[in-house]
C-alpha cells in the first residue's frame, strides 16, 4: 500500500510443509519372560506416530540372531494410516517359541523393527528376552530285575540307576520311604547330574530277623530333584524265604530203668523255629 492510502500491490506465497515421519514404541506388560522348553510366550508393545501426517508402519523381527530350533513371529506386520500422536496397543503381537530340547537358562533376545512406510530410515525397535526354565525330571530304573529272594537276615543287592531327563544340571538325593524302608541301605544317595546323564548306586536289603515268609514285600526308591517338589519313585519287591529249621529233643529225664517188659514214658519235643509240640510218648522195654 502507498502512502496515499489507494494504491496497493500483492503477491501470493506457496508454502509446502514436508512430511517429518517419527514414532516411538513403548514396552507393554514386561519384556522379560520366561518359558518352557517347547512352549510359546507372548509380547505386547504400544507404537506412536510422533510425525506430523498420518502414517502407515511396518514390522519385521530380525532372525539373524535367531538360534537355531527357536522360532519368533509377528501376528501383525503393519500399521495402517495411523493419525499425528495416535497410538495403537499391539497385544501378544510378538509370538517366541523355544524349542523342545532347549537348555535350561539360556536367554534368547529377539528384536521387532518398526519403520515409518513414507520413510524407511526412520525407525524404531521393540527388544524381548525370553528365559528358558528348568525341567526337572529325575528317572530311577531298576538294572535286571526289581525282584529278589532272601532269608531272614541274608542280604541282596539291587543296582539303582539314576537319570536326569530334565534340561539342565540338578542335585538329585535318593531316599527310602514306606513301612519296609528300615530293610534297606543305599551306597550312594545323592547325585550331581548334568542334563542328559546317569550314575548308579547300590541298594542293600536285608529282610530282620523272624520276618514272615511270604512274597511281595515291597521297598521304594524316591528321587528328588534340587527343586524339593520334583520326585519319581520306583519299587523294589523282597520275597522272603522260609527257613526250615526242626529239632527234636527228650524233655526231662532221657534216662531209666525197667525190667524187660516194662513200660517206660518219655516227652520229647519238636521245635519248628517257634513252635513247639510236646509228645509224651510209652516205651516199651523188650526181653
Amino acid at each position: 500500500t502507498s502512502e496515499d492510502g489507494e494504491t496497493e500491490s500483492s503477491t501470493s506465497v506457496t508454502v509446502q510443509v514436508n512430511q517429518l515421519p517419527a514414532l516411538q514404541v513403548d514396552k507393554v506388560g514386561s519384556s522379560s519372560k520366561d518359558v518352557e522348553a517347547g512352549k510359546r510366550v507372548y509380547y505386547s508393545f504400544e507404537v506412536t506416530n510422533k510425525g506430523n501426517a498420518v502414517d502407515t508402519f511396518n514390522l519385521a523381527v530380525d532372525t539373524s540372531s535367531l538360534p537355531e530350533g527357536w522360532d519368533a513371529s509377528l501376528d501383525q506386520d503393519k500399521i495402517s494410516n495411523l493419525g499425528v500422536d495416535d497410538n495403537i496397543t499391539l497385544t501378544d503381537v510378538l509370538v517366541v517359541k523355544a524349542p523342545e530340547d532347549a537348555a535350561a537358562d539360556v536367554e534368547v533376545s529377539i528384536i521387532v523393527t518398526i519403520s515409518s512406510d513414507y520413510n524407511a530410515s526412520i525407525n524404531s525397535t521393540y527388544t524381548s528376552r525370553t528365559t528358558v526354565l528348568q525341567n526337572y525330571e529325575p528317572k530311577l530304573a531298576i538294572v535286571v530285575s526289581d525282584t529278589m529272594s532272601a532269608k531272614p537276615e541274608e542280604q541282596v543287592n539291587f543296582t539303582i540307576k539314576i537319570t536326569n531327563d530334565g534340561n539342565g544340571e540338578d542335585d538329585v538325593s535318593l531316599s527310602l520311604i514306606g513301612g519296609n524302608s528300615s530293610w534297606g541301605q543305599l551306597g550312594d544317595s545323592a547325585f550331581t547330574l548334568q542334563a542328559g546323564t546317569n550314575d548308579t548306586t547300590t541298594l542293600r536289603v536285608t529282610p530282620p530277623k523272624d520276618t514272615e515268609a511270604k512274597n511281595g514285600y515291597i521297598l521304594i526308591v524316591r528321587a528328588t530333584s534340587e527343586d524339593g517338589s520334583t520326585t519319581n519313585s520306583r519299587n523294589t519287591f523282597i520275597n522272603v524265604e522260609q527257613i526250615f529249621e526242626v529239632s527234636v529233643q527228650v524233655s526231662g529225664d532221657s534216662s531209666k530203668k525197667g525190667d524187660p517188659g516194662d513200660e517206660l514214658t518219655y516227652s520229647i519235643i519238636v521245635k519248628n523255629k517257634l513252635s513247639l509240640i510236646h509228645i509224651s510218648e510209652p516205651t516199651r522195654l523188650g526181653m
